[in-house]
């Protein structure tokens, strides 16, 4: 990203904030996914406002981080515009830093598929487990449910 002192809207700032917005698109709902990947129905709730909250409070410690950078670096007792930019340098390198960390990390959470499926062998299992151990009351109010072709073909 170029910065200088007159702002170019075409070259520099609508390519930024087209590529951002691409990035939000694609990221953010394939995050979503991945946050409820291999999970019951009943956790999935609690696994998307895990992840909803930890997005909103990281994003809140890395605006705050940033900003204290951008003050420290004095920013705000600078009068010229060339200045300015100097004392915004270091917070960008920083913006820089905490996004390299974050493609670090998504990159080491990436499972070859054995291990998928590993994953998902055991959730299956659980769900076995579950249904096993479920009351009979709870099994016959879902047979109860389920359509009179399936209750007679089941018996």
């Amino acid at each position: 990203l170029q910065v200088g002192t007159r702002p170019d809207y075409p070259a520099v700032i609508l390519p930024a904030v087209l590529l951002i917005g691409l990035a939000f698109g694609l990221g953010f709902s394939s995050l979503s996914l991945a946050a409820a990947a291999g999970l019951l129905d009943a956790e999935q709730g609690l696994a998307a406002s895990l992840f909803q909250t930890s997005f909103q409070v990281g994003g809140a410690i890395v605006l705050a981080v940033v900003t204290a950078v951008v003050d420290a670096g004095g920013a705000s007792q600078i009068t010229t515009p060339q200045a300015t930019l100097g004392a915004y340098r270091p917070a960008l390198a920083v913006i820089t830093a905490i996004s390299a960390v974050g493609a670090l990390t998504a990159l080491s959470g990436l499972r070859p598929a054995r291990r998928r499926a590993q994953v998902e062998d055991i959730v299956l299992a659980q769900v076995d487990a579950a249904e096993v151990d479920a009351p009979a009351e709870v099994v016959a109010a879902a047979e109860a449910d389920a359509p009179a072709e399936e209750r007679l073909s089941s018996k």
